[in-house]
Formats: structure tokens, sequence, C-alpha cells
């Protein structure tokens, strides 16, 4: 069977002046940006990640900027970055996917401080400078359950980790072994086996799990969290996967083939038709990153792209109608990342798109369902008010979260009708036990809606 390496993200460069318009700059133009990543609980804190290239000599890194793309800070320098996550429930706890390349160590990475210091959490995991891992995604509602996945040019693996990243499994071993013919001869193999190049978890059933291979370009999917695993149908090399809350539709993008012209695709019927998107795309379109930003109304897809060598862009489709090209973007974009209505791209440096005075207004606002207020006292040394808002009915979930971003404590889950409400937490746990003196975080929880804020107990 015939192995393929594939590295999918596209370390290219473009200059600052094809951002024409629309698009603001926000600095590292020296930087080949591959990931980026914003603070869901303050959207001035911006995470990026950079590759590196053997040809030219130059090392990746990681950097951060607390206002906005004002100015940014070199967190890390020397390493190769494939994909930046930060938990959904503690902004502090961020991880980092230092792929494989000639020039740096592969490896993951974990901050528990926002960036200041960091540590190796790959326990387990099979690395060496022909192997390394890329994608990693967490359980949002499980988040000490995560998942990564290597490659290389002799292949790689899935892996599971369910303590946070300390320690890590594989999980393919229940994986049919299938052959080919190339040439006349017969190769058999496991495809999970053979590169890791997407992980994505379903939002509404996390057991679900579909990951794109590098060998043949297999899709698989899980329904039992990395158990066992069904072929899906669709055999392409892809690069970047997203669900659609509000269509229930799952897009993936990748590499076109001769099969494919366009490496993008989106299935809606149970796993059963691939629809390839075409309508409004040049032919030999790769696909690097796929954005979704769902409202009442509408579904906006984002996708960035490259084709022919070193043309690429952003494209947009609303309600799955034609694909157009946002702004004046000539060539490749890496990454692209949505925050709230702002849609952020990586390439030879960062740009944002501000949905107040762009094409993103196309799509209506999205309600403001609830307001979290600051918990009072702060600091406290046993009970706490925590008041909040909400604008319309909705199952509402309250929780605290240590420092760590484990559950310690359910303060309220029900529904409840629009209006302000306000709880006391005793600062117990769920074994009714008090908790230790430090910092934590209250998270409340609405349909399609969240919002989060610290606090602190001195005993």
């Amino acid at each position: 069977m015939t192995k393929f390496f594939i590295i999918c993200f596209l370390c290219v460069r473009f200059s600052v002046g094809i951002f024409a318009q629309r698009w603001q700059y926000l600095g590292l133009g020296t930087e080949s940006i591959t990931t980026i990543a914003v603070d869901w609980s303050d959207s001035n804190t911006i995470f990026a990640g950079s590759g590196s290239d053997f040809s030219a000599g130059t090392v990746g890194g990681i950097f951060k900027s607390t206002n906005g793309g004002a100015s940014w800070d070199t967190l890390i320098r020397g390493v190769t970055t494939r994909e930046i996550v930060i938990h959904p429930n503690n902004p502090d706890i961020i991880y980092a996917t230092l792929g494989l390349n000639v020039l740096t160590i592969p490896g993951i990475i974990k901050t528990n401080d926002g960036g200041v210091s960091w540590a190796r959490v790959d326990s387990g995991i099979r690395m060496s400078w022909e192997e390394g891992p890329g994608p990693i995604a967490i359980d949002s509602q499980h988040p000490d359950t995560i998942y990564t996945g290597t490659g290389g040019p002799f292949g790689g693996r899935p892996y599971k980790s369910t303590d946070g990243g300390l320690h890590w499994y594989i999980i393919d071993p229940d994986s049919d072994w299938v052959c080919d013919t190339v040439g006349g001869n017969v190769y058999c193999g496991n495809p999970l086996r053979g590169g890791i190049t997407a992980i994505a978890i379903d939002p509404l059933n996390t057991n679900i799990i579909y990951v794109g291979t590098a060998d043949n370009g297999n899709v698989f999917k899980s329904g039992n969290g990395g158990n066992s695993w069904i072929d899906t149908g669709l055999q392409a090399f892809i690069c970047t996967i997203e669900f659609s809350k509000k269509t229930s539709a799952i897009y993936m993008g990748g590499y076109w083939t001769n099969d494919y012209p366009v490496g993008l695709f989106r299935i809606t019927d149970n796993d059963s038709i691939w629809e390839n998107l075409t309508n409004g795309l040049p032919d030999t379109l790769n696909v690097s990153k796929i954005q979704i930003l769902d409202s009442p109304e509408d579904e906006q897809v984002f996708i960035a792209c490259r084709w022919r060598e070193n043309i690429g862009g952003v494209y947009q489709s609303i309600n799955g109608n034609r694909w157009e090209k946002i702004g004046t973007i000539n060539e490749p974009v890496n990454t692209i990342t949505l925050n709230g209505r702002k849609l952020y791209a990586g390439g030879s440096g960062i740009y944002v798109l501000n949905g107040t005075s762009s094409i993103l207004d196309r799509t209506t606002p999205l309600p403001i369902c609830v307001h979290l207020h600051d918990n009072f006292p702060n600091p406290f040394n046993l009970n706490t008010t925590i008041a909040y808002e909400i604008s319309s009915h909705s199952k509402v979930l309250l929780e605290i979260y240590d420092i760590k971003g484990s559950k310690i404590k359910t303060i309220l889950n029900k529904e409840q009708p629009s209006g302000k409400y306000s709880i006391t937490w005793n600062s117990q746990n769920d074994d009714d036990f008090l908790v230790s003196s430090g910092v934590y975080f209250y998270v409340l929880r609405t349909k399609g809606q969240m919002a989060a804020k610290k606090l602190v107990i001195l005993r």
C-alpha cells in the first residue's frame, strides 16, 4: 500500500498589501502563521503559532498578544507549531502540537498560566524525526479528554488522553487491516496507522470522532470515543473538519485530486452521501482550514485555501449558496479562526476582518442570550453570590472549575425563563466538602452561549 506523507498546513508567505479594503494587518509579517487561537474570555488575547522552513533555515514559534494584535510577545522560539487549542473552561490552559521538521523537535506542550511557562505532555506518544503530532482536539463536555494524531513519511497513529495530556494511548486497536493493489502488487495495512491529518469531535455528541488519514486518504468515524472505527466512504486527503450546529452538516477540506478538483466536501445524509462543493471555486483548490458562523437565520462557512502553486484566498458561502471570494487575497492563506464576529487569517502575518464593517454583516447577529456579573464578595471566605441574566427561555448550566480546568461543582442545571437571577455558592464541591483557597472559574452555559469569570477563595 502506498504511503503518503501530508503536512496539512501551507508554509507560504504573502505580502501586507493583499488584504486591501476590508482586512486589517495585525503584525508577525516575518512569520509563516499556521494556527491562531483567541481567548474566549478576552478577545484582546490572541495566540499564534508559526511553522519552520528547512530550505530557508528558519524556525517557527509561539506568540501572544494581549492588546488585540497591536503588539506581540514571543513565548517560544525554535518550534514547528501545528496547532494551538485553548481549554473550553479555563483560558489559561493551552495546548500546542509541535510537528515534524528536521529543524525542531516534535511533541505536545501545555501551559497552565496563559503561556508564561510550558511543559511537555506527550507521554505515550511515539515520536521521532520521522513522526510527530499534528491535529489536536479537546472534548468540550469532558475537557480532560483530548485527541491527537501523528504523521510522517512512514505513517502515524491516533491517540487519546483522559487526564489532560499527562498520559496518552493508541486508539486504533480494533481497526481492520485493508488491502490495496498498486502496480499489480497487493499491499495490506491498517489505514489508521498511515498518519492522521485531521481530528474533530461532534460538539453535540462528543463520543463521535472523525479523523482524516494520509494512507490513501480514508476518512473514519468513531461513535464510541475511539474504541472502534468505520470507514465513511470518503477517500480524500483531509486537513480540516468542522461541524455546523445549525444544519448538522459536516464540512471537510483538504487536497484536490483528479477525482475531486476541489478539496471541499459536505455530508448531511447520515454519512451516506458526500457532496463535493465546487460552485464558484476554481479547480485544483486545496482547503487548509474551515470555520463556520451559525446564526438564527444563516449558516456562513469560510474557507482558507490555495491553488496553482502560489495563489489563494479566503472564500465564504451563505446557506449553501455559491462561494464568493472575500477581499483581494491572491496568495495562500494557511489558517483562519472565528472569534465572535471577527475572522482572523494567517499566512505571512496575521490579519483580521471585523464583522462590524465587512461581509460578515450579511449574517444576522447572534442574540445576546446571557450576561454574567462579577460574583460578590470576591475574594471571599465561605459564601459568594453569582448574578446573571438570560434574554430568552433556555436550559441554564452553572458550574465551578478549578485552575486545572476540572469541574468541582454543578451549582445549577435547570430550565429557566428569561430574566435576572442570582445564586449563592457555599464554596463546597459536589461531594459537599469545602474547597481549598485559590483561583476558580464559574462558567454559565445556555443553548449556544457561554460566559465565564474568575473568583478567589481566601481561607
